[in-house]
């Protein structure tokens, strides 16, 4: 593997081993192993590995640690000649994070046509995600005013 895969093998570890809930030894060692054959070109293995750590599921964890393992998760199974399990992949990385990306250093041209192939197709999906999720956080913003309000008010009548 090229000098760019190696340092993003080790950045992904890095990621797993700093995020809020930093991974179990026993999770490491198998990224460790599963960036091992990747980095080796025994794709199915790799891609056995990592689907055991992080699924294609959304939501299985942190983001800090499951989006960066997804994605050479699908540079596995495109290695391996299976698009459309690599897309899938991809779409389960946009469903959680609409603005995820491919580090154009990190990631081959085709696969990175690819992911970008898929957010196209799912532009219309991740712009009402990015609408809901303002909405929900806009929602939240009020709330926390209302309840300010209200106990301010129980201040006042108090004193």
């Amino acid at each position: 593997m090229n000098r760019a895969g190696k340092r993003a093998a080790w950045a992904v570890a890095a990621a797993l081993a700093l995020a809020p809930g930093a991974a179990r030894a026993d999770a490491i060692d198998e990224f460790l192993l599963a960036r091992d054959n990747f980095t080796a070109g025994e794709f199915a293995q790799a891609a056995v590995q990592r689907r055991r750590l992080v699924g294609v599921e959304p939501g299985r964890g942190p983001p800090a640690r499951v989006e960066p393992a997804r994605k050479y998760y699908a540079a596995a199974l495109f290695s391996m000649g299976q698009r459309p399990q690599a897309e899938q992949v991809f779409e389960a990385i946009l469903r959680d994070n609409p603005d995820a990306a491919l580090a154009p250093s990190l990631f081959s041209p085709p696969l990175q046509s690819l992911f970008y192939d898929v957010r196209q197709r799912m532009l219309p999906v991740l712009n009402a995600l990015r609408a809901a999720r303002i909405e929900a956080d806009e929602a939240r913003r009020r709330r926390r005013e209302a309840e300010r309000a209200a106990q301010m008010a129980l201040l006042r009548g108090l004193g």
